[in-house]
C-alpha cells in the first residue's frame, strides 16, 4: 500500500490536486489537530488565509476511534451529548483561537481540510458549522477517505479514495499525535 510519509507530505500531494482552485480566492478552514498541519501546506500553496474550526468526534463506547457523533464550535451537535467532549471542545477553542470568534465566511469559497475521512462524522459537523456562516461554496479537501464517505459529502477533493478503509492512520508512515502547542504555533503564522 502506498502511504503518505506524514501530514506535511499529504498536504503537498493534496495541494497538487487543488491546482484548479489557484485562481479562486477563498479561505482554508482546518480541522484540528491533524488537519491543521495538512491545511497549513494547502493554504500556503493556494495563497489563501487559514482559519481553524474546532470539532470533536464522539466515539462509540466500545470503540472510541469509530465516530458515532460529532460536535463543532458554533453549537453544532450530531448524535448524543457527551459532556466530556463538550468540555474538551471549549478548552481547544480557548487555546487555539485565543478569543477570536468564528471567521467571516459569508459568500466566500471555503475549503474544509482534514488529514482524512473515515466515517466523516467530524466533517459533517464542520460542514454544518460552516453552513451557518453562509459561505458561497464549500469544498472538502482531504488526503485520504473512504469512498462511501466521499459519496455522502458532496464536493470532495481527495488524493486516495479507499474502498475498504482501515482508519486514517493506516495510510501514513508517520501518524504521530499533533500537539496543542503545534496547532497554536501553526495558527499564529496565519494571524
Amino acid at each position: 500500500m502506498d502511504r503518505f510519509v506524514d501530514r506535511a507530505d499529504a498536504g503537498r500531494q493534496l495541494a497538487e490536486k487543488l491546482q484548479d482552485y489557484n485562481a479562486q480566492v477563498g479561505v482554508v478552514v482546518a480541522l484540528p489537530r491533524g488537519g491543521v498541519v495538512v491545511g497549513d501546506v494547502v493554504a500556503k500553496a493556494l495563497g489563501w488565509p487559514m482559519e481553524v474550526l474546532v470539532v470533536r468526534k464522539i466515539g462509540a463506547p466500545s470503540s472510541p476511534e469509530y465516530g458515532v457523533g460529532a460536535i463543532a464550535e458554533g453549537g453544532v451537535r450530531i448524535g448524543k451529548q457527551d459532556e466530556k467532549e463538550e468540555e474538551e471542545l471549549r478548552r481547544r477553542v480557548k487555546m487555539y483561537k485565543r478569543g477570536r470568534g468564528l471567521p467571516d465566511l459569508e459568500n466566500k469559497v471555503v475549503m474544509i481540510v482534514d488529514d482524512g475521512l473515515a466515517t466523516g462524522m467530524t466533517m459533517r459537523a464542520a460542514i454544518m458549522a460552516v453552513n451557518k456562516l453562509r459561505p458561497g461554496k464549500i469544498i472538502v479537501a482531504v488526503p485520504v477517505a473512504s469512498k462511501e464517505t466521499i459519496e455522502e459529502l458532496g464536493e470532495v477533493v481527495c488524493v486516495k479514495e479507499v474502498e475498504y478503509f482501515d482508519g486514517v492512520g493506516a495510510y501514513y508512515e508517520n501518524f504521530e499525535q499533533v500537539t496543542d502547542e503545534e496547532v497554536v504555533a501553526i495558527m499564529r503564522k496565519h494571524e
